[in-house]
């Protein structure tokens, strides 16, 4: 039976655990291993099965037209159950997992509070621009072969030497 309700519920039998019992048919015939009707219970964990695959499994018991209802137990409550069970033994459980549970919140919140990385450095600034290639060559040395004459022998090399310096200091 827990085998059937496993496989229509198309879930690994690994991530729950099963318990069966006979269903007593109010019929006084002989009773058919086929013909007899059980009740199966799957225990799962929500934290092997997530709420979305046990979605899926009882949807698919419904698909299979079995009837399903789905209950939220403590597991400690359960074992208080269980006939025989050293009743010291569960309560030390209980408290163990208590303790437990606390610490798993509070470090699930102190991860919640951890401030986020610092930002990662600034990218460095582009590399500069290659060095200058050195000025060019003085355009105008010494003009002993210029045709001015007189007092504007000199104006003409200067007015050259004064444009080349200009464009130097601006290019």
């Amino acid at each position: 039976a827990c085998t059937h309700a496993f496989s229509k519920m198309q879930l690994d039998a690994s991530l729950g655990a099963c318990d069966v019992d006979v269903v007593v048919s109010s019929s006084r015939r002989r009773r058919l291993v086929a013909d007899t009707a059980y009740d199966a219970t799957v225990l799962v964990s929500p934290t092997t099965v997530n709420a979305s695959v046990l979605a899926t499994a009882l949807e698919n018991l419904l698909l299979e037209g079995v009837t399903t209802t789905s209950t939220i137990t403590d597991p400690t409550e359960e074992l208080r159950l269980v006939p025989g069970i050293d009743t010291a033994s569960v309560e030390s459980f209980a408290t163990a997992a208590a303790v437990a549970a606390d610490a798993s919140s509070v470090a699930t919140e102190a991860e919640t509070l951890v401030p986020p990385p610092p930002p990662s450095p600034p990218t460095p600034p582009p590399a500069p621009p290659p060095s200058h290639p050195s000025p060019p060559p003085r355009l105008v040395a010494l003009d002993y072969e210029s045709s001015a004459t007189g007092s504007f022998a000199g104006v003409r090399g200067g007015a050259i030497f004064v444009a080349a310096t200009v464009a130097i200091f601006t290019a």
